[in-house]
């Protein structure tokens, strides 16, 4: 009796696990995935003018004092060129840290 259900214990194990195999091997027809991005529409090419119309990358001071760079105007111009799919373009300026600033 004892080999019997040991017997049959085997063979339904082997049904089992022979289905599972099956399975793997031929796969699934139904797959999901999910991907998380940001999208950016529309492509400049921005170039910062100073104020002698030269393009620079940096917009220099000079020899200036820390109390009077807030007292200082320094005239740039961004010009943005070779648009696609731009509409519109929104420049912001905020100050920087203060590890940033003249010590």
């Amino acid at each position: 009796m004892k080999f019997t259900s040991a017997l049959i214990t085997l063979s339904v194990s082997a049904v089992l696990f022979s289905g599972v195999v099956r399975a793997a091997i031929t796969g699934t027809d139904s797959v999901q995935m999910t991907f998380k991005t940001t999208v950016t529409t529309g492509t400049c090419k921005a170039i910062v003018v100073n104020g002698d119309g030269k393009n620079v990358s940096t917009i220099g001071y000079g020899e200036t004092y820390k109390s009077d760079l807030n007292k200082k105007a320094m005239p740039l111009s961004i010009v943005l060129s070779n648009c696609s799919g731009v509409t519109i373009a929104e420049v912001e300026a905020k100050a920087g840290h203060r590890r940033h600033l003249l010590r």
